[in-house]
């Protein structure tokens, strides 16, 4: 498996966009403090064009719509999203973005040197093949998959983000993840390197077995994708892999949503002896993450 490393023009516009019209609870509030900080705070204008991006935004998909395969896969996304969208809705799409260029072409002047040179970190980091051999054995192992045995190729998108704050997401499509990352700094490459395997897991290894195990045997969405969150951040980026593999700190933090220290203390107990074991997560592994969890 290799990674490539992609600073995409479209990808970042979108992300920009979407992230101000903060249609979805995982839009970062810092991100938007921090560039109307920089840029200057929106105008009438600005605010009424996001509202009319969130409404439409919220007609589609959450995750691997046609807005993340436009800006993130296509040459020219507005070709694709006038074949994909209503003429209205693509007209009012396409306003939105005329009246952000201005600001946005001043951020990404800004944050693109920044990161042309993650772009280079990370190629040279994230590529090396007896690493990766070895995470990839182990969750081969964790995950009940042969993804060992397969050429892949991921896409990794490099994404604006905050000095502070940074992310990924699984969200473009089978074969691509995003990073946020811009303004973090390069002495984070190893916590970054646990967030590409972090959305690498849940991009190839979590949905041949373990997902559809998990919807099997729990009646709620919100325990099945709460269980699959906390077991991937066991992993990475702040879980054991990650001390196994980047020597990065095991912390009391690794979900902090819905895990206290006590909890946590759990979770990585259990997942280290199904790791030690070379044991597949099983039915007995979930319905003891959903005791600590009291589910």
């Amino acid at each position: 498996m290799k990674f490539k490393f992609i600073i995409n023009r479209w990808g970042n516009f979108y992300f920009f966009i979407q992230s101000l019209s903060e249609w979805h609870f995982s839009c970062r509030k810092e991100y938007n403090d921090l560039w109307q900080k920089e840029l200057g705070i929106l105008s009438p204008e600005e605010k009424k064009a996001l509202k009319i991006f969130k409404k439409i935004r919220l007609n589609y998909k959450t995750s691997k719509s046609y807005f993340e395969i436009a800006f993130f896969t296509k040459q020219n996304p507005w070709d694709y999203l006038k074949l994909n969208l209503s003429p209205e809705e693509y007209k009012n799409i396409k306003k939105v973005f005329d009246i952000f260029e201005g600001k946005f072409r001043r951020l990404y002047l800004h944050d693109l040197p920044f990161l042309k040179k993650w772009q280079i970190l990370l190629n040279e980091k994230s590529n090396q093949q007896k690493i990766n051999q070895k995470i990839i054995l182990t969750l081969d192992n964790l995950y009940n998959t042969n993804i060992r045995n397969k050429d892949i190729i991921i896409k990794v998108y490099l994404l604006f983000s905050s000095p502070k704050i940074s992310g990924g997401g699984a969200n473009i499509d089978k074969k691509s993840i995003s990073l946020e990352i811009s303004r973090l700094s390069l002495e984070k490459v190893y916590h970054v390197l646990g967030v590409i395997w972090h959305e690498t897991t849940h991009l190839l290894f979590q949905n041949e077995m373990f997902f559809p195990l998990l919807l099997k045997n729990n009646n709620k969405e919100e325990n099945v994708n709460l269980i699959n969150e906390v077991t991937t951040a066991a992993l990475f980026p702040r879980g054991i892999l990650s001390k196994w593999f980047f020597n990065v700190n095991l912390t009391s933090n690794i979900y902090p949503q819905s895990l206290t220290p006590e909890k946590t203390t759990k979770i990585l107990k259990l997942l280290h002896n199904y790791l030690y074991n070379h044991q597949a997560l099983d039915i007995h592994y979930i319905n003891k993450t959903k005791n600590i969890l009291n589910l």
